[in-house]
């Protein structure tokens, strides 16, 4: 539980209570976001148990190339992860980032026109975009 506790960006933080202000939606990302990430680790994976079979300098390159690949596709998962979008009472703000978290918002009064894009593969697995105009 601790290291999922860890990679959880907790956006509850950010509410601002005291103002009386209440989440009315959290949205994280499609799992379609993380599918070629998760590929490529299970790439990695592959190459990195594969090292295995050879001896010397052959095996320390296969490992490493197998390692790099497979840390920066988790790396990419752990982005796709934490990136969060939150609707409260008041505002829209958007959490993201791994080690540094950044925050956005923009206050619902603000917000003139909401577009939501969605390509043809969005509409199949139903995710899209939104693009919002202040």
């Amino acid at each position: 539980m601790g290291v999922l506790n860890w990679i959880d960006p907790h956006v509850d933080k950010y509410i601002l209570t005291t103002a009386g202000e209440q989440k009315v939606l959290e949205v994280k990302k499609h799992w379609a976001a993380s599918a070629w990430p998760g590929v490529r680790v299970g790439i990695g994976l592959v190459i990195l148990i594969s090292a295995f079979a050879f001896t010397g300098a052959v095996y320390w390159m296969i490992f490493l190339l197998g390692l790099v690949i497979g840390v920066q596709a988790l790396w990419r998962v752990l982005e796709e992860y934490r990136d969060r979008f939150v609707i409260t009472n008041q505002r829209v703000f958007r959490v993201n980032g791994v080690l540094a978290t950044a925050r956005a918002s923009v206050p619902l009064m603000r917000i003139l026109d909401i577009t939501v894009n969605k390509p043809v593969v969005g509409r199949w697995l139903n995710y899209g975009h939104f693009v919002f105009e202040s």
